[in-house]
């Protein structure tokens, strides 16, 4: 029987590689953004409107409220491959977009917030891409005040890692902080590893990004010092919910589970970049990870157990609202089942 306490999954081994792909951060991606390449054929029930869809949508866990913001999405205009599957063939990384009825000629990514309203706290896992992203990105606030929320109200902001995409609303166009009385988490291993210059070049990534990574999450530390939280740990941030250290795609990447009247949630953050191909194939190696082979095993030990224990999950690039539950199909592999929508 699992108590409160207990961690859904410890994968606390120190990464022993650092490897980051070229062309594959996020840094490359928001660079390389461009109009998405139209179908030859297009379902009209499937173009999207003219008009701004909903960017919040509000659930529970157990007597917890939830909600899932829309930061916004972004497109990667070419083949998945090799961004969602390194060590596979571009064939076999696009034949399961296609199956997914997803265009196998872009990719898009969706950056979807986690709001924790719990007793008197208001918890968010990552801040979005903020002025970062461009255009189609930088929501979250909007999103926030459409459900009465001011940034002064957030008393929490657990950081999963340090990419641009997930710490990038921190500050605002000025350089202040967003959410100016809040506590901000960290892994002990992610302030670390961005700190000591980390050498992104020698593993292939060229001196422009990797000056752009290092430097966007090296300020970030800077215009958070003395409000961090550095933990070392699994550790509950407040009763019934717990960050859990899962490594691979950084040194320090986390999620967030939530528990509440035998209900559990679990924000896995960056586990899974695609709903379709990383389920179908764990076992790919993902551009994004500094460590893909760490990140493969990580990914496929958290699904394993949130198939067994059948929990709500949230991807944070999962198409909105990324909830979803994970079902074992055999082989090793996983599929993605859309949660009901809660009216």
């Amino acid at each position: 029987m699992r108590t409160q306490n207990t961690p859904l999954i410890n994968v606390d081994r120190v990464v022993s590689r650092r490897e980051v792909i070229v062309g594959a951060g996020v840094g490359a991606a928001a660079a390389a953004v461009a109009a998405r390449p139209a179908f030859a054929r297009q379902d009209a029930r499937t173009t999207p409107a003219s008009t701004e869809n909903s960017i919040t949508y509000s659930f529970h866990v157990g007597d917890v409220q939830c909600h899932s913001v829309s930061d916004g999405s972004m497109i990667s205009p070419g083949s998945p491959h090799p961004l969602f599957g390194k060590n596979a063939t571009r064939e076999e990384v696009e034949e399961i977009a296609r199956n997914a009825f997803l265009d196998p000629s872009s990719a898009r990514f969706y950056f979807n917030v986690l709001v924790v309203r719990a007793a008197d706290q208001t918890l968010i896992v990552d801040s979005g891409f903020g002025s970062l992203g461009g255009p189609s990105a930088g929501k979250l606030e909007a999103g926030l005040a459409a459900l009465g929320i001011r940034p002064d109200d957030v008393t929490g902001v657990v950081i999963s890692h340090l990419h641009p995409d997930h710490f990038g609303g921190i500050r605002s166009g000025n350089g202040e902080l967003r959410f100016a009385k809040a506590r901000y988490f960290i892994r002990k291993q992610e302030r670390d590893f961005w700190s000591e210059n980390p050498d992104l070049s020698k593993n292939g990534v060229d001196e422009g990004m990797r000056k752009g990574m290092v430097g966007g999450a090296q300020a970030t530390l800077k215009a958070l010092d003395g409000r961090l939280d550095v933990i070392d740990a699994d550790a509950e941030v407040s009763p019934g919910i717990r960050l859990v250290h899962a490594p691979g795609h950084t040194p320090g990447h986390q999620m967030l589970r939530v528990e509440s009247g035998g209900a559990l949630l679990l924000m896995w953050a960056d586990v899974a970049h695609n709903f379709a191909i990383s389920l179908a194939r764990p076992d790919f190696h993902m551009g994004f990870d500094t460590d893909p082979v760490q990140g493969a095993q990580t990914r496929r030990a958290v699904m394993d157990r949130a198939a067994s224990e059948r929990v709500l999950v949230m991807g944070y690039h999962t198409p909105f609202p990324g909830l979803g539950r994970v079902e074992r199909v055999g082989d090793g592999r996983f599929r993605w089942n859309i949660e009901p929508w809660q009216p």
